[in-house]
């Protein structure tokens, strides 16, 4: 059954809609009574029922003076015999007022006998039609001389006007397009229907329309990416006509910008990196040099000697790798190189993978296998053991996650053409064209966040670099596997070695400061273990009310410490005594002291952990230095 509203529900609609309504009998020809207004109409001109109920439309319009002009408007709307539409201005409450009304005569037979009429006030739409008049007029003003890409499409996006930045940033013929599909000149093949669908969405929904960011095609095919500013046009009957869009070359910014991010992900990292490094450090060289005391005092059984100089090795080769994460060459690269047998460091690496490999791989699969393959005879390089083991531990741990099911990894060395040769090969997963061009990028890796940061294969370039070599994706196929080649100069033996005159050694009165209690314990240690006498603070004020008494032949000093860091301390020595040798520990990296050292009066810097023969080195470099006075 359709419903039909009841006399009760017109009357509240009638009264309370925001448009004011009337109802007018046509008696005769030119004669007009007002037989019912709602309450919008009475509160628009304050009037009470009687005032106007009732009325001829003659006596009571003649009082706004508008008798002939309303009277004509209710003749033209019999005469059509359907809706009839007029405006007319009128000041209302002290204000100029717009008004729409809208006609509608009604028949018995052919005789008009009722007009109804809907007055709709229409003064913020003028206001809103004449400022986009305003705002069209402007921009087509604005056109010839814009430093942006304006366009004006119709209902079919077809292009009705491009100005002449537009045909410069597309590389047309200035009005070549007009008339063109925009889409269809402008859009790549795999985005124009997803444009074509937005453009016609927005038309259809008249709603506000967001930026947008395109990528544009020129007439070279050349990709410019746009940001992009739309709004729609209308016909003064407020229907749409079309979009107007603006646009402004972004594509040079966009890539400084995500140049700058890339920098500022790196900066970040960096900062991650270091404040870590130098913690775990800080705890690496505890660990090894509490291990190296106990090999150097106790008289321990040869089989628990090995175990505990294999865990020195690991420990330094632990550092070598927090080291590595500076993505420097340069700051990589060591001053005191040492012969490398290249053999022996795969046999070690090997050894320290072995838990990698031997038994289940990371993926849960079958045994990895692992063929060395060393060279017949001795081959070596100048390095340090230590970062180079990182390199091929790294290479390895690879190859070995790369076997989804039972495989083997191949290590041969081998030289060739003075170059002493390292390939890891294996018959893992391979590598596609793009991923072999990005292996050694910083931050690059196919395993996801979890599994790994993309930083082994590009610091493992680092040090290769640092030690004047190469490495390289030797040969990469998906499903064949991956071969990697390190190529490291041979070391050369052939000059003359130089016998120096020995330092007369003396014992050390050692001033050594470190904020970190396991060091402080640990150098306690060192110096008593090495026959030496001294100091050992954990602050620079503590170790300068020593530095003034004038009892140390050196100073080892932590360069990261609160308060007053190592080099503000170095500085502060060289104002009481410029003689003593200062030598700063880091545990940072080379990254975090690349100041000039002796402009602050430090004699060198050592990265930790030290190894105890280092710091036998260091007292002897120095040891020819008398006690000062």
């Amino acid at each position: 059954m359709k419903y039909q509203p009841t006399l009760e529900q017109y009357e509240i609609i009638y009264n309370n809609t925001s448009d004011a309504i009337f109802l007018i009998g046509v008696e005769a020809e030119d004669v007009y009574r007002i037989l019912s207004v709602n309450s919008a109409y009475l509160r628009w001109n304050n009037l009470q029922p009687e005032d106007i109920i009732g009325k001829l439309a003659t006596n009571y319009y003649s009082k706004l003076g508008a008798e002939h002009h309303l009277l004509q408007h209710y003749a033209n709307a019999i005469e059509t015999r359907g809706p009839y539409r007029y405006e007319i201005p009128v000041e209302l409450i002290g204000e100029n007022q717009h008004f729409q009304t809208t006609l509608v005569p009604v028949f018995d037979d052919d005789t008009c006998t009722h007009i109804i009429g809907v007055v709709r006030n229409i003064t913020l739409a003028r206001q809103e039609k004449q400022k986009l008049q305003f705002e069209k007029q402007k921009a087509e003003n604005y056109l010839d001389i814009a430093a942006a890409l304006i366009v004006t499409l119709d209902l079919d996006g077809r292009i009705t006007l491009l100005n002449r930045k537009g045909y410069e940033l597309l590389g047309y013929e200035p009005g070549s397009l007009t008339g063109k599909l925009w889409f269809e000149s402008t859009a790549k093949a795999e985005v124009k229907e997803v444009r074509e669908k937005f453009f016609s969405e927005c038309i259809q929904n008249k709603e506000p329309i967001a930026e947008t960011k395109s990528v544009l095609l020129t007439c070279s095919g050349e990709e410019r990416q746009i940001r992009m500013l739309h709004t729609l046009l209308f016909d003064e009957a407020g229907e749409v006509i079309g979009m107007l869009n603006s646009g402004e070359d972004v594509t040079d910014i966009d890539r400084a910008q995500k140049s700058l991010i890339i920098s500022q992900r790196l900066m970040a990292a960096e900062e991650v990196v270091m404040a870590t490094a130098h913690d775990f450090n800080n705890s690496l060289q505890a660990i090894m040099g509490n291990l190296e005391i106990a090999l150097d005092r106790a008289n321990l059984p040869e089989e628990v000697a090995v175990y505990l100089k294999s865990s020195i090795t690991l420990a330094e080769d632990a550092g070598s790798r927090i080291r590595s994460l500076n993505h420097s060459p340069d700051a990589l690269a060591s001053k005191d190189f040492n012969p490398v047998d290249i053999n022996q460091l795969a046999k070690d690496v090997v050894d320290e993978t072995r838990f990698y490999w031997d038994g289940m791989n990371p993926n849960g699969h079958a045994r990895v296998s692992v063929d060395i393959q060393l060279s017949s005879g001795i081959i070596t390089s100048s390095g340090s053991a230590a970062d180079l083991r990182t390199v091929l531990f790294n290479i390895i741990k690879n190859s070995v996650e790369a076997i989804p099911q039972e495989g083997r990894v191949t290590i041969k060395t081998f030289r060739q053409d003075n170059q002493n040769i390292v390939q890891v090969s294996d018959n893992g997963i391979g590598m596609d064209a793009d991923t072999i061009t990005r292996v050694f990028q910083p931050f690059f890796s196919t395993k996801g966040f979890a599994s790994g940061r993309g930083i082994g294969m590009s610091s493992a370039r680092n040090i290769v670099r640092a030690h004047a070599g190469d490495i390289e994706v030797l040969s990469s196929a998906l499903g064949i596997g991956t071969s990697i080649q390190i190529s490291l100069p041979v070391a050369d033996d052939s000059s003359p070695t130089t016998i120096e005159e020995p330092k007369e050694s003396l014992a050390h009165s050692i001033l050594w400061v470190d904020d970190d209690e396991r060091i402080q314990d640990l150098a306690k240690g060192y110096i008593e273990g090495l026959g030496h006498r001294g100091k050992v603070v954990g602050s620079g004020a503590e170790a300068l009310a020593l530095i003034v008494k004038g009892e140390f032949s050196i100073v080892i000093t932590d360069l990261g410490m609160p308060e007053m860091n190592g080099f503000e301390l170095a500085i502060n020595i060289q104002k009481i005594n410029q003689q003593i040798p200062i030598v700063a520990l880091t545990g940072w990296g080379d990254a975090k002291v690349n100041k000039d050292q002796s402009a602050v009066g430090i004699s060198e810097i050592v990265g930790k952990p030290m190894r105890l023969e280092t710091f036998k080195a260091v007292l002897d470099r120095y040891s020819g230095i008398p006690l000062q006075e």
